[in-house]
């Protein structure tokens, strides 16, 4: 009977012991995750201080891989964002903003990514996000400035695209008009061409052989030879006119 109190006893104290080293071996595991991911953070963190944005984004992204942090993927977008990747950077600025009661970075993220947006040129998307930002801070100077910047942009854009617009519709208007141009020059040709006659069976008005007399022929000599003596004498006058007379200096 001793015995079996003795070895149950035991057994609850064995059972205690390991459950205490299960305990503290899981808050060690969790202490060494957390001192890995704050030493990952703080690479990260003096990389991008240094300006070295490559390691930076490297860092962020094993950091994420440990543990997901909306403040973690606004540095990683700030790392992505300095190195001109404004695509990838737009996705890690969106997933900031999603993170409730934290109106500082919500308003750092909406302005970044206001920043993205604009260097995109995708002016509509960059004033919206301007907008938001000062939603959070109202009273944030930077943010307010970009949007009147954004908004002049957004008016230059509108415009350029309506002119292209009216530029391409007058193209294409020219373009029709050349196209109808050969089919109508082609119809008013058709119009201006002759009929064909058709072949009648009596002609009119053909002249008809007339004989003269043999008086009449010498009348009509006479009159031709009179008419060529008179041109003659005009070849003549015409050719004996003097010369202007010079200028004396």
């Amino acid at each position: 009977m001793n015995t079996l109190k003795l070895s149950y006893s035991y057994t609850i104290r064995l059972l205690r012991h390991t459950i205490l080293l299960l305990v503290l071996w899981l808050v060690c595991h969790h202490m060494t995750i957390a001192q890995a991911d704050h030493q990952l953070l703080k690479n990260a963190d003096q990389a991008y201080i240094k300006q070295d944005f490559n390691k930076a984004e490297e860092s962020y992204r094993k950091a994420l891989e440990k543990k997901q942090n909306e403040t973690t993927k606004y540095n990683l977008g700030n790392a992505i964002m300095e190195q001109n990747r404004p695509d990838e950077a737009i996705t890690y600025y969106e997933d900031a903003t999603k993170k409730p009661n934290v109106p500082d970075l919500n308003a750092k993220a909406w302005y970044n990514l206001g920043n993205a947006y604009y260097q995109k040129k995708e002016f509509d998307k960059s004033v919206k996000a301007y907008k938001e930002s000062l939603k959070q801070k109202p009273g944030d100077v930077d943010a307010k400035k970009n949007l009147v910047l954004a908004k002049k942009q957004l008016i230059k854009q509108q415009q350029q695209q309506q002119q292209q617009q009216n530029k391409d519709q007058q193209n294409k208007d020219q373009k029709q008009d050349q196209q109808q141009q050969p089919q109508n020059k082609d119809q008013q040709q058709q119009q201006s061409q002759p009929k064909d006659k058709q072949p009648q069976d009596q002609q009119q008005n053909q002249p008809q052989d007339q004989k003269m007399t043999k008086e009449e022929a010498e009348q009509l000599l006479q009159y031709s030879e009179r008419e060529d003596q008179r041109v003659q004498q005009k070849l003549i006058n015409k050719n004996s006119k003097k010369n202007p007379p010079k200028k004396d200096w």
